[in-house]
C-alpha cells in the first residue's frame, strides 16, 4: 500500500514486529493534526502499536524521513 510517496515497510517502526500478513500493519500519522499529513510524518506500525499510539501519540524520539 502506497500512501503518499511513502511505501509502507514490512516491519512495526515502533516495536519491530515482522507480521507474518501484511494486513496486520498500518500506515500512522505521528502528528495529531490529522490535516497535516506529511511523509516525514507517516510510519509503518503494527496493529497493537497503533492502538497503543492512537491514545498516547508518538514519542519515540527524533524522527527521521523516509528516503
Amino acid at each position: 500500500m502506497a500512501v503518499s510517496r511513502l511505501q509502507e515497510k514490512n516491519t512495526c517502526e515502533k516495536c519491530g514486529f515482522k507480521p507474518v500478513m501484511q494486513e496486520q500493519l498500518r500506515v500512522f500519522n505521528t502528528s495529531r493534526n490529522q490535516q497535516h499529513i506529511a511523509v516525514q510524518n507517516l510510519k509503518t506500525v503494527c496493529l497493537n502499536c497503533n492502538f497503543e499510539l492512537s491514545k498516547t501519540g508518538w514519542t519515540q524520539g527524533d524522527l527521521e524521513e523516509d528516503l
